[in-house]
């Protein structure tokens, strides 16, 4: 007399698998504590959840380039403005050198009595010594 239990009444169905598949299959019932029939059973149950994550992977995508579109506007705004205050650092580094190394005539007279300061306390005579700077 066969036997009455609940997996006479289920649907059977023969699946043919590719080379290796069976040997994976046990593999991941064993480490997952069940069946090869439950492990099978599980992975089909959680493949019939896969049709609605392609709208959730488009939601995330959505989100993923308004994300990224406001990272890229930052970037660029914030390379904006370190461009535009490095420019500002630069022109006045420019600034200070030019003045440093292009004097203004009255600076380079004041030097050019110092040297002539120098030169006639180390002994130059005065009949050498420039008596004004040529102007441009």
């Amino acid at each position: 007399m066969p036997q009455d239990s609940e997996s006479r009444s289920l649907d059977k169905v023969i699946v043919r698998l590719p080379d290796g598949m069976r040997d994976r299959l046990k593999s991941e019932a064993d480490r997952n504590k069940r069946s090869m029939n439950a492990e099978i059973v599980a992975r089909l149950e959680t493949s019939f959840d896969l049709p609605g994550v392609p709208g959730k992977l488009d939601t995330l995508g959505e989100i993923t380039r308004s994300r990224t579109s406001d990272l890229y506007r930052f970037l660029s705004e914030s390379i904006e403005r370190s461009h535009a205050d490095l420019q500002a650092q630069l022109d006045e580094i420019r600034r200070l050198l030019a003045r440093k190394y292009d004097p203004t005539l009255d600076e380079v007279q004041d030097v050019a009595d110092k040297v002539r300061q120098m030169a006639g306390e180390i002994g130059t005579s005065p009949a050498k010594r420039p008596t004004k700077v040529p102007t441009k």
